[in-house]
């Protein structure tokens, strides 16, 4: 074997671990945590919290479509398994571009009373992405893009969620166990609520730093006082 082979030999070998290295990669921005699928195709998923990262996240999370990191934009395609474990979160919105949900993919602390997902069509999804808390019926709103509400009622995880058309979007506030939404300059609706069949409705709520008179109850779903 002369020294030409050798050398193309520790080349290849040395190919194949970069190559394995980019796939394993993983970095995080702005409290979630991503690993890089392909090198090549620029694909990457939200990945498995390190311990004691549970709040870095916060309540509210939008997951992009895209990220960047050193420069090479990466297209987000899925939740992993412990994305978001022991993570407190009232509201979630996902990218059309996501379409895999792991196991334990949004296994949180409890359950995720609001997602809103932009996928016209429901992502492949395990049958053990959600706690169980959020199959129980009447905790999870699901909000899906319009005129899509019949491709969810039909897939056997989303429909047991309470399923909703989302035909605008409101300025909206999560307070006291309930969500108001902006009927008007200085009015609002109140229009879900969760967990609770005795509420104290607030007179007003501030949204955007202007308070509101809540002027009218406008719930969606099988929820009522």
């Amino acid at each position: 074997m002369n020294n030409k082979t050798i050398n193309r030999g520790w080349l290849l070998a040395l190919f194949v671990l970069l190559a394995a290295t980019a796939r394993s990669q993983g970095f995080s921005q702005d409290g979630l945590y991503y690993k890089v699928l392909s090198a090549d195709d620029k694909t990457c998923e939200l990945t498995q919290r390190p311990t004691g990262s549970e709040d870095e996240c916060g309540s509210d999370v939008t997951i992009p479509a895209t990220v960047t990191s050193n420069g090479v934009p990466y297209s987000v395609i899925a939740i992993g398994s412990g994305a978001f474990d022991n993570c407190a979160i009232s509201k979630i919105t996902i990218p059309s571009s996501i379409g895999r949900l792991d196991d334990d993919a949004l296994a949180v602390k409890n359950y995720i009373p609001r997602i809103y997902i932009n996928r016209t069509t429901p992502p492949i999804t395990s049958d053990y992405a959600f706690t169980n808390a959020s199959l129980t019926k009447g905790n999870v709103t699901a909000y899906v893009p319009k005129g899509c509400l019949s491709n969810y009622q039909s897939h056997s995880i989303w429909r047991r969620f309470n399923l909703v058309e989302n035909v605008e979007k409101v300025d909206t506030v999560y307070a006291s166990n309930m969500l108001f939404a902006s009927t008007g300059p200085y009015s609002c609706a109140l229009i879900e609520k969760y967990n609770s069949n005795c509420v104290f409705i607030p007179k007003a709520v501030p949204i955007k730093g202007t308070l509101h008179t809540v002027s009218s109850f406008k719930f969606k779903g099988n929820r009522s006082l």
